[in-house]
């Protein structure tokens, strides 16, 4: 038996060091959905419908606890993997909130986390279990993640963006709960800062509560060999996932097993392969099995890249697709960085499409280059319902 642990992406890490600190010696199975990264943006039935697909897959692995590491899932899909799966499942938000109330002097306490998570209202639920007259502000701050995601942890950029989300919060808590497994990478950041407030992390707390769930259904092992005690996969980007891993865990990730089978079982079953990837589309198309290979890597060339913008127009014209106008990605970019769009600065903006397995389902997407304020930002927009599926920042 053995334990597995997901998240949407890289930030589940953090939650994993705590519990190999508290229980170094059990088999862990760690998942990190990278290829739909972020969870934040999504809808709550996609999030109930990722994170079923996940267990499933970790159920294979004969484990016999899972712990949802990642506030979002937590939040919207916890309850329900309780109702269909038998084995012990916890999250990390009742361990946070706990851990605040115990933290905090004044009773009032911060939350930050994904635009979800903070919509579900689940911490301050939590919190006023354990303390009805206990006062909570939150905040969702999407730009953490992504900045997390590429490695920048000080300097000015996560200074203006900490200050833009929590200056409000100033003078206003003592204790700050970070309701999203990438924000433990920003806390030094932040504390320097707001050195008054006292930042909780869940994922300590977490593990022990694991530690004491697998005590109590004796499911301790204490049976990993040396250097094989956790087993990694991704969904998409092993090598990046390697690479930002050792920020989490201070330590080489020495494997990690790609998804590519797991995606291409998502797709027999007409499920959505991501669009999140580093370099730009996987599409599956065809027979069974048969990968065409990564799009953007084979359009360089801005002049391709356009021609195939205006190509996949007139498909998207003649699947009879509802796009929305590139106007209207414009605006919701400058939404994001609040601010007006005649403030930003945009490059073309391109219409992508991703094949499923079933050549009748067709995605697209727009991908947007901004600068503002001397960064730059690189989205890719659902060009259906102008979600945002991913985005990175440059300085």
């Amino acid at each position: 038996m053995s334990i597995g642990v997901f998240d949407s992406g890289i930030g589940g890490l953090t939650v994993l060091k705590e519990i190999r600190k508290v229980l170094p010696n059990e088999k862990i199975y760690y998942f990190g959905d990278t290829a739909r990264v972020p969870y934040g943006e999504k809808t709550k039935e996609l999030i109930i419908r990722y994170s079923k697909e996940i267990v499933e897959f970790l159920l294979e692995k004969d484990v016999s606890a899972i712990v949802v590491a990642c506030n979002t899932a937590t939040a919207l899909a916890l309850k329900e993997l309780k109702e269909i799966f038998k084995i012990p499942i916890i999250g990390v938000i009742e361990a946070g909130a706990r851990t605040a109330i115990n933290t905090t002097k004044n009773g009032k306490i911060g939350v930050i986390g994904t635009k979800a998570t903070i919509n579900s209202e689940k911490y301050t639920e939590e919190i006023k279990l354990f303390n009805a007259e206990a006062e909570v502000f939150q905040k969702a701050c999407p730009l953490f993640v992504p900045a997390v995601e590429e490695g920048i942890l000080n300097g000015k950029l996560v200074n203006q963006i900490i200050k833009t989300y929590l200056d409000d919060f100033n003078e206003k808590i003592d204790t700050l709960i970070l309701g999203c497994t990438h924000y433990p990478l920003l806390k030094e950041a932040i504390s320097k800062i707001y050195p008054n407030i006292k930042i909780v992390d869940p994922a300590k707390e977490t593990a022990l509560d694991l530690k004491e769930i697998l005590k109590e259904n004796k499911f301790l092992k204490n049976d990993a060999q040396k250097n094989e005690e956790v087993k990694y996969y991704v969904t998409d980007g092993k090598e990046k996932f390697k690479e930002i891993g050792i920020m989490f865990l201070e330590e080489n990730i020495k494997k990690t097993s790609c998804g590519a089978n797991w995606a291409l079982n998502l797709a027999k079953k007409t499920l959505e392969i991501s669009l999140q990837s580093a370099g730009g589309v996987l599409a599956c198309a065809g027979k069974a099995g048969e990968w065409l290979g990564n799009l953007a890597n084979e359009l360089k060339d801005e002049a391709k890249k356009a021609e195939l913008s205006r190509v996949n127009e007139e498909q998207a014209k003649f699947d009879g697709a509802q796009i929305i106008s590139s106007d209207l990605v414009k605006d919701i970019v400058a939404k994001r960085l609040k601010t007006e769009a005649g403030n930003v600065e945009f490059g073309q903006i391109y219409l992508g499409k991703m094949e499923a397995f079933n050549k009748a389902s067709r995605e697209y997407f727009y991908e947007a280059k901004a600068k503002f304020n001397d960064f730059l930002y690189c989205f890719k927009i659902a060009a259906g319902n102008g979600e945002i599926l991913s985005l990175k920042i440059k300085s």
